[in-house]
């Protein structure tokens, strides 16, 4: 699914298999959302763990669409995090970080 946070509304939906990984055919739903926004500025995208496919973050990327992934926080992971310097505070608890894993 593919909503437009603002309003509340559902933009795009594909039905699949119950077998189907979430990254499967995920450039193919992009294309078809932002055809079905008919060239709507697509601010910010959200999506979910499933959708960290490196094709599909280097296709954001190629885009330059701004995007924020959910990551599953394994072990790897948040070693990477500990080790990176230069977080910066948001908000009281609140520390932010880019970097590439």
């Amino acid at each position: 699914m593919a909503f437009v946070a603002d309003i509340c509304m559902v933009a795009n939906l594909w039905l699949r298999p119950a077998n189907s990984h979430s990254a499967n055919n995920a450039l193919a739903f992009l294309d078809d959302s932002l055809e079905k926004l008919a060239g709507k500025r697509v601010l910010l995208l959200r999506a979910d763990s499933g959708f960290s496919d490196s094709a599909f973050l280097d296709n954001l990327d190629q885009r330059s669409m701004h995007y924020l992934i959910a990551l599953h926080l394994n072990q790897p992971l948040q070693r990477a995090l500990v080790d990176e310097t230069g977080w910066w505070a948001l908000d009281d608890g609140i520390e932010l970080i880019t970097f590439d894993y």
